[in-house]
């Protein structure tokens, strides 16, 4: 390598402490170089010239934060710094330090990427809101349905109750489980029937698990189920192996329901579904079951 070129200017400065400044003058700077080659020509480590780590250094740092910009200019730097006369060693720490500028300098970058708009949160069992279900982590159009035990077995025809406590019930049942939305209860009485019902004929209806169990209202009340109706709110299988509905799968009512599902006597009588069942028995499986056994009951979203 050939002699150290003159500097343009004599003297360097360096700061110690706050408020003290060293002065150098140039012929100590060219010996400080000097020594620094000749520890590079010998074959000096990193640690043999500890002083050249501070200029090799300086240098990585300077190629880093010039026009090049990349990790890989920053790398040229501590060549440069090299070339200087720093310690061929310390030189490449230096290159090192460019190196390492730069590579914040990329990460910055790709910070700024992920700076973006965060993907949302798989949903949950409950967090999609009225007429919408949780199907493979994202929310969907649909009408939820689940059947209760309300007592572990169930309980008898009285414990039902007419249309608008059974419907009440339901929709306490929903929001245990924070379930949004207007429910109301599978039950025919004299205070109405599901078949009078004014829901979307498109919607399909779904399990809270988000299992479909119909695709619309024609296949619901045709008996064409593509899961039986045996969750619970929760999302749990019932227990019940029947459920008071005093209907038919089509909503209407069937004329047996526990005179209005107010008595638990075994001379009255209503119609139960099968929790179990795809077919038109989800709603008619039993047309007279005494009102003094145990059964569930359905609740269904509008």
């Amino acid at each position: 390598m050939g002699a150290a070129r003159p500097l343009p200017f004599a003297i360097a400065a360096a700061i110690l402490t706050p408020g003290c400044l060293l002065f150098m003058g140039y012929d100590d700077y060219v010996d400080q170089t000097d020594a620094s080659a000749a520890g590079a020509s010998a074959g000096g480590s990193t640690q043999d010239a500890p002083i050249d780590t501070s200029v090799g250094g300086s240098a990585g740092t300077i190629g880093a934060g010039g026009k090049g910009g990349g990790a890989g200019q920053g790398g040229g730097g501590g060549a440069g710094g090299s070339a200087q006369g720093g310690g061929a060693g310390q030189g490449g720490s230096g290159g090192a330090g460019g190196s390492s500028q730069g590579g914040g300098a990329g990460q910055g970058g790709s910070g700024s990427d992920d700076g973006g708009a965060e993907a949302p949160a798989p949903c949950t069992i409950n967090s999609c809101g009225a007429r919408s279900v949780c199907v493979a982590g994202a929310c969907k159009t649909a009408l939820r349905v689940f059947a209760l035990d309300i007592q572990p077995g169930g309980v008898t025809g009285s414990l039902i109750g007419q249309s608008t406590i059974a419907d009440a019930n339901c929709q306490s049942w929903a929001a245990q489980n924070s379930l949004q939305g207007t429910w109301k209860a599978w039950v025919s009485t004299i205070q109405g029937s599901p078949g009078g019902w004014s829901l979307p004929a498109n919607l399909e209806f779904r399990l809270v698990t988000g299992d479909l169990v119909a695709a619309d209202w024609s296949a619901l009340t045709s008996g064409s189920l593509q899961h039986a109706i045996n969750l619970d709110h929760t999302g749990v299988p019932v227990t019940t192996p029947c459920i008071w509905t005093g209907a038919e799968s089509t909503g209407v009512g069937t004329g047996y329901d526990c005179t209005d599902f107010s008595q638990s006597v075994s001379t009255d009588f209503a119609t139960t579904g099968d929790p179990a069942a795809m077919t038109t028995a989800w709603s008619n499986a039993v047309t007279a079951r005494p009102c003094n056994e145990k059964c569930g009951m359905y609740c269904f979203e509008q």
